[in-house]
């Protein structure tokens, strides 16, 4: 028999929700008051299947305070057997002592206003002399604001008539203002945001609760949690990752904290467009609490601003972070509680790692199928230890859905998660014949009487062969994964028996070239058209890319020889209409004239025709300075200046455009001068892997 979950509660009233929520879902569960808990130190099992601790600091205000270290005594022997518990021992005890709380928030470099410890009222006044006024004095242990009271000066401090704590101790703390007098309440749930609320502060408030029932007559001139104006936040990543490293390091299972924030000058001008509205709404409440002594529903239009979510308890209600749906704040809390008790009440399956990778792939894919995502979705959710009816809700499909694929994977794993066979008739064409039908795909078509060689077959052609519907064949061809349509291509170069001696030629080149040397990369781009969209682009703007006119008027092309100095990362260019050898012995007569005379000149060049014509020949001939070393065949990869080329093409050319070829090439030319007022060699490596098909 299951055991049930255990609820460890004192205020009644606020876990009504909670145990309504569990009845409804049919989760078997027992209430325990913890002023009326009575156990066995001595038991070594626990007899619930898990143990959930909602008990509240501020019990000693309902006149359970023996109840506060009785809880304590119990969750510590839980701990000691090991039992399964929600907010331990270990966690209580952070949340009883506020000092514990300020030394662990120290220990994770979290900046806080300087605080003393004091065990005797008459050490007050030697303790706050060291802090700055305004103080706030509060009991260690306490809770809902219960005996929290502020002071603006020391003389204030002395005359004033306080109790400690139920430990007999209190703290003396700097009192900082909170930033745009708000504070932050953030809850954490498994290690993630839940969602995060924004309290209004009401003058002389320090029942910071915003539950319906954390009214507590007498305290804090009878403002309470009921009359705090609150709102739904989104927090920013730092608050988010404080209030995870401190659940984290106290060992908390579900936890909520208020953050208070301090003001920088980096965020303060965030702040001036708050300012208006804060105090509007401030001055509302303020009238609402005087005009009436029984708490009402406020009107809905007053006192807000439009955009602003602004709900005054006893109706609280939050917008949850990217869901669309509100949930009441008196339930909110439990709510989370709900969360965790049904993620340990639920069937859990096991999911190993290969299998979560493939399952995860699935669910990110663009194009898979829409029934394999959910399935995946399911065994991802049920692996995360979530109902059945969560996990319904959340996928949007049946429970019986969840169920069925739940335990589909269980028996046979990620091959449980597919189709299986489904009733019909037979099939109409057996094995043989479909062998022969996907035998054929795989052939080339043979020549027709009129002698026309075919490249691939039609579905219509293949069906005729086999004796089948086109339609047929088509649906076993593609279960097969066979797309005779489909041409993928491949290249193989054949390496020549010098492509390692001239490889290290050029590398060598490259890293240590001959004293006194100059290395220039020499090749050039063909075929640059000179065009321009018929109309004018439209310019991006948010949420939009900029666009462009497919249509365009081309007005010629133009090539551009280049010439890189590898060492500098220069680059001397000309454009030209052809690309013969005629317009290379222009090119270079124009880099004998930009290169200082007396230096050794060596060009890295592909293994173009130009390159040795006898006009380049004779050329070299008579400018002895010069000579070309060849990048093997099939490797012009080799040459560095295809790195420029690669620039000017993703800079310049893709989305230029271009009225005429002079206009191109003047702007090809433009971009040559801007790029060498910043150019600096390629950081360029080659590792010698030989590419393989």
């Amino acid at each position: 028999m299951q055991k049930p979950v255990g609820i460890l509660y004192e205020h009644p009233q606020w876990f009504a929700p909670l145990f309504a929520e569990l009845d409804r879902r049919g989760v078997p569960y027992e209430p325990i008051h913890a002023a009326r808990l009575a156990f066995d130190p001595a038991d070594r099992e626990s007899p619930y299947s898990l143990l959930v601790n909602r008990m509240s600091p501020s019990a000693w205000t309902r006149g359970h305070a023996q109840a506060i270290f009785h809880s304590l005594h119990y969750l510590g022997g839980l701990e000691e057997i090991g039992a399964p518990t929600l907010n331990g021992a270990g966690a209580y005890r952070y949340e009883l002592s506020k000092a514990q709380r300020l030394a662990l928030f120290s220990r994770l470099g979290i900046r806080l206003p300087r605080a003393r410890l004091v065990n005797d009222l008459s050490s007050l006044a030697s303790a706050a002399r060291d802090l700055r006024f305004p103080v706030v004095v509060k009991p260690n242990m306490g809770g809902s604001g219960a005996g929290v009271r502020a002071f603006d000066s020391l003389e204030e401090l002395l005359d004033a008539r306080l109790e400690l704590g139920l430990d007999g101790t209190a703290i003396v703390q700097e009192r900082i203002p909170a930033e745009g007098d708000a504070i932050v309440r953030v809850e954490i749930l498994d290690g993630e945001l839940l969602y995060a609320i924004r309290i209004l502060l009401l003058p002389g408030t320090f029942n910071l609760c915003p539950a319906d029932y954390c009214e507590l007559p007498g305290i804090a001139d009878g403002v309470s949690g009921r009359g705090l104006p609150i709102e739904a936040y989104d927090p920013p990543a730092d608050v988010i990752e404080d209030a995870r490293r401190i659940v984290v390091a106290a060992g908390m299972d579900v936890a909520g904290g208020r953050v208070p924030r301090r003001r920088t000058r980096r965020r303060a001008h965030l702040l001036r467009s708050e300012r208006a509205l804060q105090l509007r709404h401030r001055r509302a409440e303020r009238r609402r609490l005087r005009s009436v002594r029984e708490p009402r529903r406020p009107d809905r239009g007053a006192g807000r601003a439009p955009g602003v979510r602004l709900v005054v308890a006893p109706v609280s209600s939050l917008g949850l972070a990217g869901t669309g749906c509100y949930r009441s704040k008196t339930s909110s809390s439990c709510w989370a509680t709900m969360e965790v008790i049904e993620m340990a009440a639920a069937k859990r399956i096991e999911v190993g790692a290969e299998d979560r990778l493939v399952l995860e792939r699935i669910v990110r894919s663009r194009t898979a199928e829409r029934r394999a995502v959910e399935r995946a979705r399911i065994v991802l959710a049920a692996a995360a230890g979530r109902s059945a009816a969560r996990i319904a809700s959340e996928v949007g499909c049946s429970e019986r859905t969840v169920w069925k694929w739940r335990c589909r994977f269980e028996e046979d794993g990620l091959v449980g998660l597919r189709d299986g066979p489904r009733p019909g008739r037979p099939l109409v064409h057996g094995a043989q014949v479909r062998a022969k039908l996907i035998a054929l795909a795989c052939t080339r078509p043979s020549v027709t009487p009129e002698g026309l060689r075919r490249d691939r077959w039609t579905h219509r052609e293949l069906a005729e062969q086999v004796g089948m519907s086109e339609s047929q064949a088509h649906a076993i061809l593609r279960a097969a994964e066979i797309k005779p349509h489909l041409l993928e291509q491949w290249v193989m170069s054949e390496l020549g028996p010098d492509f390692d001696a001239r490889a290290a030629e050029v590398c060598g080149l490259y890293l240590d070239p001959p004293e006194g040397a100059l290395v220039v990369s020499i090749d050039e781009k063909t075929g640059i058209q000179a065009k321009a969209p018929t109309r004018v682009d439209i310019q991006a703007r948010p949420g939009k890319p900029s666009r462009r006119e497919h249509e365009y008027t081309r007005s010629g092309t133009q090539n551009l020889f280049a010439a890189l100095r590898v060492h500098t990362g220069e680059v001397s260019a000309m454009p030209s209409k052809t690309r013969n050898r005629y317009e290379l012995l222009r090119f270079l007569d124009q880099l004998e004239t930009e290169i200082p005379a007396g230096r050794q000149v060596i060009a890295i060049s592909d293994n173009l025709s130009t390159r040795t014509t006898q006009e380049v020949t004779e050329w070299l001939a008579d400018h002895p300075r010069w000579r070309f070393a060849f990048t093997p065949k099939h490797a012009s990869w080799l040459n560095q200046v295809e790195i420029f080329f690669s620039i000017l093409a993703r800079r310049l050319l893709k989305r230029g455009a271009f009225t005429s070829e002079t206009d191109l090439a003047q702007q090809m030319l433009a971009f040559v001068e801007t790029y060498n007022q910043t150019a600096r060699p390629f950081n360029w490596t080659y590792t010698g892997k030989v590419l393989t098909a």
